[in-house]
């Protein structure tokens, strides 16, 4: 076809640098960028920029469609970024082409936190129930046991079941005894199941530097263990037209026992010129769940004013933020009986604030008084509460010496602060008004000593 050879040569030499050489030469460079895109993307992911990495796999899986490798680290990637459903489609593509057991693993892996993160939405939807349905699977079947036994006992918490939640963390604590925020957790959930010796053998149980480093976080738990005590007080109350001012002294001791708390307490009044002596027995046993009773008993000997006894009792029943009670005192005084009734509602409300609402009627009489208390607490620190009251009772809640049949309201203020896990003070005011009788106001000091 050529006649001169030269020209022919020039020819295929021309055609060789332009067609065959680029197509090998395109084949070398694009394996060289394979190297150096992946040594990126490792780089990327030793440095947290998995945005980055996401990119860079991307633009490498549009390259090399069906690779393993490339398909595996895009999962991963995703994964740790939360986008779990993007992330299964890619490792399963990657199972599909190269079925291995770590594949399989991380495959396992997204599908669980595919179902925490249905369970986290369900709980943000207010669907509780459904949520841990889902947590409770996982956990009872090992799954995530971190994540699903958190959020599991985070419920519990909030259902104010804290049997179960002081269950889950039990484990979480063996399982990962590493974590110390699991074992502020367990404690927490002990103290408020009142299983107060529990916590505190298991927070002492623990070593100088796990307690040390509890208490620069959680030094409430340290003090909440402390529930017993010894109080001693001492009250002051004028009165007005011209009558001598009341007096109220004594001391108080309350001590768990099997951890049912029992108080004592002997106490002196002084009111009409009279003393009275009384001697003070309660307790709180616990009923089951979230239901407990307290029982008093008080006798005064030989008394001129006070019942000669009273006995009583109130039950509490749990529900969620709610408490609902009802109490009953009984009262024996020198020349006449009196029955009390007391239904009450109290209310768990945000930022450590308690409402109480109750009722108190006297059949006898037909008296009744409305009573409202809010209380606020900053955790071992300081207690603050104020009580209001108004009715037509003729006996002020605390003493029972004056049945007779009047107009009446009261207000009442307490702080109470505690000092250190140790020792705390407290002082309250009292005002109250009586109808056509008389105005009464003064304060009560008091001194605890905790252990």
């Amino acid at each position: 076809m050529f006649k001169n050879s030269k020209i022919f040569t020039i020819i295929l030499f021309f055609y060789f640098i332009v067609f065959l050489l680029p197509i090998d030469a395109y084949g070398l460079t694009y394996s060289l960028n394979y190297d150096k895109v992946i040594n990126e993307v490792k780089k990327s992911i030793q440095e947290g920029q998995f945005n980055k990495t996401e990119n860079l796999l991307e633009s490498l899986n549009e390259s090399y469609p069906n690779n393993p490798e490339i398909l595996y680290l895009l999962g991963k990637v995703l994964f740790w970024q939360k986008k779990y459903k993007e992330s299964l489609e890619f490792l399963l593509k990657a199972y599909q082409i190269k079925p291995t057991d770590s594949i399989k693993s991380e495959i396992e892996q997204v599908k669980i936190s595919i179902k925490l993160e249905q369970a986290r939405e369900l709980e943000n939807d207010g669907k509780i129930e459904k949520a841990k349905d889902i947590y409770i699977s996982l956990f009872e079947n090992g799954k995530n046991m971190y994540e699903s036994g958190y959020y599991l006992g985070m419920i519990y918490f909030k259902e104010r079941d804290y049997k179960n939640a002081a269950d889950v963390f039990k484990n979480l604590v063996s399982l990962y005894p590493k974590d110390i925020g699991f074992k502020e957790l367990y404690a927490e959930a002990l103290i408020l199941n009142k299983e107060y010796s529990n916590a505190k053998e298991f927070l002492l149980s623990q070593p100088e530097d796990i307690q040390n480093a509890i208490k620069s976080s959680r030094a409430d738990l340290f003090c909440r263990v402390r529930t017993n005590y010894f109080k001693t007080f001492y009250a002051v109350y004028g009165l007005s037209s011209g009558r001598q001012s009341e007096k109220e002294y004594g001391v108080e001791i309350s001590q768990r026992i099997k951890n049912t708390p029992v108080v004592l307490r002997l106490e002196n009044f002084e009111e009409y010129g009279l003393k009275d002596k009384q001697f003070h027995f309660e307790v709180y046993p616990s009923l089951g769940k979230n239901r407990w009773v307290s029982l008093s008993f008080d006798y005064s000997p030989n008394p001129s004013f006070l019942p000669r006894t009273t006995f009583g009792g109130e039950i509490y029943q749990g529900y969620k933020n709610l408490e609902f009670s009802f109490g009953y005192t009984h009262m024996d005084f020198n020349d006449s009986k009196v029955n009390m009734f007391y239904p009450g509602i109290t209310v768990y409300l945000p930022k450590n604030l308690v409402l109480t609402e109750k009722f108190y009627y006297v059949p006898k009489t037909a008296s009744h008084s409305f009573v409202t208390s809010l209380s606020y607490e900053l955790t071992c620190k300081l207690l603050l509460k104020y009580s209001f009251g108004i009715g037509n009772s003729a006996e002020q809640l605390t003493t029972y010496g004056d049945i007779k049949k009047y107009n009446t309201y009261f207000h009442d203020i307490a702080a109470e602060f505690r000092i250190n896990n140790y020792i705390s003070l407290g002082l309250e005011g009292l005002y109250e008004h009586r109808e056509n009788l008389y105005n009464e106001k003064g304060v009560n000091l008091f001194l605890k000593y905790w252990w």
